[in-house]
């Protein structure tokens, strides 16, 4: 796109500029420019390394000690946002399962009561 004026079209703008040459001309020159993204994210919205979640994931088999960080990390007010929604997503999965098991457990425990009447 070429521009004999003195302004340069917002296209060309920043790639594209005119110089002058020995012969009194002009001549379009283009510039190449890498434009780096530095994006700042903030310490807990970061991704976490592999490390971190062997971590993590080492952490998780200890048999207490499990239950307390699922609290710690899914409730406190700092840590992780990938750590803390991944406990998040585990304790609500846990609940789900408890609950399960104790809704089949007590179907199965009148089931029991109701056959142990039935006999007498």
């Amino acid at each position: 796109m070429a521009t004999f004026g003195p302004f340069v079209d917002s296209y060309a703008a920043g790639r594209e500029h005119l110089i002058k040459t020995e012969q009194g001309g002009f001549q379009l020159e283009q510039q190449e420019h890498q434009q780096q993204w530095q994006v700042s994210v903030p310490e807990n919205e970061r991704v976490m390394s592999v490390k971190e979640w062997l971590i993590t994931f080492l952490i998780m088999m200890v048999p207490v000690v499990n239950l307390v960080m699922y609290f710690v990390w899914a409730f406190g007010s700092e840590g992780n946002l990938n750590r803390k929604n991944w406990a998040k997503a585990n304790l609500l999965i846990m609940g789900v399962c408890i609950g399960l098991y104790l809704c089949v457990f007590f179907f199965v425990l009148i089931l029991a009561f109701i056959g142990a009447s039935v006999e007498q």
